[in-house]
Order: structure tokens, then C-alpha cells, then sequence
């Protein structure tokens, strides 16, 4: 740790200096032109496998994601990938999110609903969603069947919302709705709520708020939560500064100590597994697009 880690951001727009902010929070890293840099964040790709030959250690954006692994070309190179990669999707990192997987594990339900606004695609905030919907449930889902609204006159061709429901087997299932508006500046709605029959969690207010209902004392007391929980009714609720913006701030770090491990951190968020989100929406998308639910086969690298 004798000098900073020299970071790229490989992009422009909006999204590229999203990162550049988050990167600016992060000790002992700079922010350099791409050739000299040991690291890189992928926000823009002129390729589907162009993570495959970056050299360096690399974290991937979510819009980048949806085209990585979309072809049996690009998914051959990423298992043949020798350097470590990471994913960019924020919203696991929130408190309140680990909150909700350490007293809720097992859920047998989860609604979510998301609405956003800019210039990112339905798409992209399709698998943020399922991506923590899925985080949430412990496992990939085993069927999914969605519809979609059509798309602006715009854009015809990208629809502005999709909904759908996931299974994920021993009676478990999801429910979800994200819809896409436009509008000058970007904007996020969310609201995801998680069961197991007899006690709920809430993640409301861009996953900075939790509301816990029907749990006893003793089961926050065994767990050891280090949360301020306000009573407000019969529910427990705790509030965090917490906005998306830290979740990419957590990426960049965990890409910084990849640099200097050589290696990826445990508890960072490795290619792999965000692929696997990647698919489940390209077969979300397929489903409303054919009007039939899909089948889906869990493998190492993906989602069929």
C-alpha cells in the first residue's frame, strides 16, 4: 500500500461520471487514462467479449452485463477468463439489504416494485431488480413468465414496462413489476417486501429504509444487529444514509483490494454470478416477448 491503484473509467455520459463521483470516495486509488492503468471500470463495451482481453482486473457495469454472455462465443471466452472480474450492482451492498437476508434467510415470497427514470433502458433497471430479488430469495428462480407494457413512440421497440412472476421451488415464489419512465434526470422508485408466512421486511425508500414486522425481541437480540430500530406500531423500522451511489463507491473498493490481493476479495460480487441475473432478464424479455413462461437450467456461468 505504498501508492495508489491507478484506475480507468472505460465510458462517457452521465454514468461515467456516476462512477467517477464513487471513485473519488475511495482511498488509496487514482483515476487515470485508461492505457496506464491497472484496473478498469467497464461502463461502456464496443464489444460483447471485450472484458476477455482487458488484461487487468475489471468491474463491470450492469448495462455492459446484458451483453456479456448473450452469445456462445462471448460466454467461451469469459470461462476461459484468467483475469478477475467484478460486477457493479449496488443495491446488495445496502445495510438494510443484509439486514433483510440476515433475519429473513428463507422467504417464501417477495414482491418487488421498481420504477426509474433516465437514461438508462428498461433492461438495465430489470436487472438491478431481479438481481436483488433473486439475492434476496438465496437462489436463481427455476421458471419465469413476464409480460411487458409496448414501448414510447419514441422508441417503439423498447418496451416501458415489464412484469412477471418467478418460482424457485418447495413452494417459493416472486412477484415483480418495473416499469421505465422518461424524463430529464434520473430518478428511482423502489419498494420490495420479503415473507416467510409470519414475519415480513419492507425495503422501501431506495433501499435506505427497513420495516420489520412479526418478529419477538429475542430474535433481533440472538442475531446482534447493530441497527437504531424506531417502534412504530407493531413494526420495527430502521433508517440508513444509504443511496446507489455507495453501492458503486463498495464496488470500486472491492476492485481497488482485487488489485492489490491479486486476486478477488471474498464477499465481492465476481462476474459469474451477476451473469446469471444478466440471463434471467434475456429470458424474462423472451418470455413477454412469446406470451409463454421459460424454463430455466441452472449452470456455473448462467441461465438458459
Amino acid at each position: 500500500m505504498d501508492r495508489p491503484v491507478r484506475l480507468a473509467v472505460v465510458g462517457e455520459g452521465p454514468l461515467a461520471r456516476r462512477y467517477a463521483v464513487a471513485a473519488a470516495t475511495v482511498a488509496d486509488m487514482d483515476l487515470v487514462p485508461a492505457p496506464n492503468a491497472e484496473a478498469l471500470i467497464l461502463v461502456d463495451s464496443p464489444a460483447p467479449a471485450a472484458i476477455a482481453s482487458t488484461g487487468v482486473p475489471t468491474l463491470v457495469d450492469a448495462g455492459v452485463l446484458l451483453s456479456l454472455g448473450a452469445t456462445p462465443e462471448s460466454r467461451v471466452a469469459l470461462r476461459d477468463l484468467r483475469t478477475p472480474a467484478l460486477a457493479a450492482l449496488p443495491w446488495r451492498t445496502s445495510p438494510v439489504v443484509r439486514l433483510a437476508r440476515r433475519l429473513l434467510a428463507a422467504p417464501k415470497f417477495v414482491h418487488a416494485q421498481v420504477a426509474a427514470q433516465g437514461a438508462d433502458s428498461l433492461a438495465v433497471a430489470a436487472l438491478h431488480t431481479l438481481d436483488i430479488l433473486t439475492h434476496l430469495m438465496g437462489r436463481p428462480p427455476n421458471r419465469v413468465y413476464a409480460e411487458s407494457a409496448p414501448g414510447t413512440s419514441n422508441d417503439p421497440a423498447s418496451p416501458t414496462a415489464l412484469a412477471g412472476t418467478l418460482e424457485f421451488g418447495a413452494g417459493a415464489c416472486a412477484a415483480v413489476a418495473v416499469s421505465r419512465l422518461a424524463g430529464p434526470s434520473d430518478g428511482l422508485s423502489t419498494f420490495v417486501q420479503l415473507t416467510d408466512g409470519r414475519r415480513t421486511v419492507t425495503l422501501s425508500e431506495d433501499f435506505a429504509t427497513a420495516t420489520l414486522t412479526g418478529f419477538d425481541d429475542a430474535e433481533f437480540d440472538a442475531r446482534g444487529d447493530a441497527h437504531a430500530f424506531r417502534t412504530v406500531g407493531r413494526s420495527r423500522v430502521v433508517t440508513v444514509d444509504w443511496r446507489p451511489v455507495d453501492g458503486l463507491a463498495v464496488a470500486v473498493r472491492d476492485l481497488v483490494r482485487t488489485v492489490r490481493a491479486g486476486q478477488t476479495p471474498r464477499g465481492a460480487l465476481d462476474l459469474s454470478g451477476a451473469l446469471r441475473s444478466a440471463a434471467l432478464v434475456r429470458a424474462a424479455l423472451a418470455a413477454a416477448g412469446s406470451g409463454r413462461p421459460r424454463q430455466l437450467v441452472t449452470r456455473k456461468e448462467t441461465i438458459a
